[in-house]
């Protein structure tokens, strides 16, 4: 995307910094370190990486590994940036808050699944 903020959230990420760490990005992770941490908690259908990821940080065990890849903008380009960072943020929030994974999967069908047509 040639979105100024999209490029910038894009930039941050190079840097192992838990405020820029967030769902759709490329994860690597070791199959013995996976099972260790007791892989994702499927009871999740959103946010299950950022609990993943929440836990590799607590073991020292998150490494940014420098390599460009590219992740797709067509949330952002159906909705618009601010539309969507607003309610990913809701959910952090949310979140934090105690929200279990149904309260967190029906906000995200509400404001943000492309409705069917």
């Amino acid at each position: 995307s040639k979105h100024w903020w999209l490029r910038l959230a894009s930039w941050l990420t190079k840097f192992s910094w838990r405020a820029c760490r967030g769902g759709d990005q490329s994860q690597f992770i070791t199959r013995e370190l996976f099972d260790e941490i007791g892989g994702f908690d499927e009871s999740y259908i959103i946010y299950e990486d950022n609990i993943l990821i929440n836990e590799l940080y607590a073991r020292n065990s998150f490494v940014v590994i420098q390599q460009p890849i590219q992740s797709s903008a067509r949330m952002y380009e159906m909705y618009g940036v601010w539309y969507v960072q607003y309610h990913f943020w809701a959910i952090y929030v949310k979140k934090w808050f105690g929200a279990s994974a149904e309260e967190l999967l029906a906000y995200y069908c509400k404001h943000l699944k492309k409705p069917v047509a």
